[in-house]
């Protein structure tokens, strides 16, 4: 911690004034003691508009503008204007409520509200809300499109009226504003009624040997979702795991969610993915084990061949349809690889080794060019292995992925692109130039151009 024992009140001015010209204010001269500390004062600005701010020393270093915030005299002058301007007024009436959005009385006729400043700025802000009576009736009126009945008004929340309404014996609470948006509020399952129907798939499938715990939750997944379903996850279990699972999944299901099938299944049905893009499996598998990955787990490869070279595939990328020989993007097996190490340096002097495969050297390198310029990293040496036949550059990125996670050596440069998961320490440059010339059986390395562009 910096000493400020011999710090005067003129040097904290002297630095208050080099602080205001980046916000285009001076300090008038003023100080006074705020708190315990004796050392610690707060500067009148005064700004270009004459607007005035008490502000300590600290919050003109961090960088903040202290006039971006609005006094409540200012904040009361702007609703005052724009009330005038749509033909209201403003009452004086101010609730402040601890780490909530300042709320300000305004009449309009017969018709009194509570609003914020930013919905006031808001240009449909006009005052011509309907009184409660005419909600009620807008409510029915909706209710009777949908073939439901009005129940009762709620509690407002946020400022806002929610209704109880009904259809058959099923209850939803709704805004007005939701139910004029044509939408049936219906259509959409409660947690309740989805547990319910996720309970029947349960028992149907699996009879009653996986059941749900009853504790369900909101969370986000990047799927497809049909019209009318929610968000909603459930949790499963079969006595012994446990998963958590959502309704459009559940309704897909063909087995139980903790069926794992056989190895023999699985290439019965490689082998008519393959036959169906127009190649032949060759009933061969091979496990790859990542370190980090539980005991007995791991990826479990397939091969086929396109009729001249082979390749290794999952059953989940069969399964999406992905052409293993024909991609439409990223690397071409079919092609000539390359396989290239670097040693990276950080800004914050930390070295790590990163390492790729590319049909386009020359393209790839300028790219990561780009990457080092914007993430200030410097590439200290480099090392590229090339492969005639771009399989055997494919396996052996995977055999170093592999042996990474093995030697808990795995590294990932968060946020720059083509090392989030192909990076390791430092200290594993030498054990994976290894790998690559042992596949590569040599010691020399190719393409002088390429590597003195990123040395450079």
């Amino acid at each position: 911690m910096a000493n400020t024992a011999n710090i005067t009140i003129e040097m904290m001015l002297k630095e208050a004034k080099l602080l205001g010209k980046k916000i285009a204010a001076t300090p008038t001269g003023e100080h006074r003691k705020n708190g315990q500390n004796p050392r610690e004062f707060r500067y009148l600005l005064n700004s270009s508009k004459k607007r005035e701010r008490w502000v300590a020393l600290a919050d003109l270093r961090s960088g903040r503008n202290p006039f971006n915030l609005l006094t409540l005299a200012e904040r009361k002058e702007e609703i005052t204007l724009i009330c005038k301007n749509i033909g209201a007024e403003f009452t004086g009436v101010v609730i402040e409520e601890s780490g909530k959005d300042a709320l300000f009385e305004v009449r309009k006729g017969d018709i009194t509200r509570l609003v914020t400043l930013s919905n006031a700025r808001k240009p449909g802000f006009k005052m011509s809300y309907r009184t409660e009576d005419a909600q009620i009736k807008a409510v029915k009126a909706a209710c009777k499109k949908i073939g439901a009945k009005f129940s009762r008004i709620l509690e407002p929340r946020n400022n806002v009226n929610y209704f109880l309404i009904t259809k058959g014996d099923r209850e939803r609470e709704v805004t007005l504003g939701n139910l004029e948006k044509d939408c049936d509020p219906f259509d959409r399952p409660t947690p309740e009624e989805s547990l319910v129907e996720l309970e029947k798939i349960l028992k149907k499938l699996t009879k009653g040997d996986v059941w749900a715990t009853g504790k369900h939750g909101a969370r986000r997944r990047n799927t497809i979702r049909k019209k009318g379903d929610n968000h909603i996850f459930f949790e499963v279990t079969n006595g012994k795991r446990f998963t958590w699972v959502d309704l459009p999944h559940a309704r897909a299901w063909a087995v139980s969610p903790f069926y794992k099938a056989s190895t023999a299944d699985l290439q019965k049905e490689f082998n008519g993915l393959m036959k169906k893009m127009g190649y032949v499996s060759l009933n061969k598998y091979k496990k790859v084990k990542y370190g980090n990955a539980p005991k007995g787990n791991g990826h479990l490869l397939f091969a086929a061949t396109d009729g001249n070279i082979i390749g290794w595939q999952t059953i989940a990328s069969a399964r999406r349809g992905c052409d293993l020989f024909h991609p439409t993007g990223g690397f071409r097996p079919s092609k000539p690889g390359y396989v290239y190490i670097l040693k990276l340096l950080t800004r914050t002097g930390d070295v790590y080794t990163g390492y790729g495969i590319t049909n386009n050297l020359e393209r790839r390198f300028k790219d990561h060019e780009l990457t080092f310029r914007r993430h200030g990293i410097t590439c200290l040496e480099t090392k590229t292995y090339y492969f005639a036949n771009g399989m055997r550059a494919q396996e052996t990125e995977q055999d170093i992925t592999a042996y990474l996670h093995d030697a808990k050596q795995h590294h990932s440069l968060k946020g720059v692109s083509g090392f989030i998961r192909e990076c390791a320490i430092g200290e594993a440059f030498d054990e994976v130039m290894f790998i690559a010339e042992e596949a590569k059986g040599s010691r020399k390395t190719l393409n002088k151009t390429a590597n003195k562009q990123l040395a450079a």
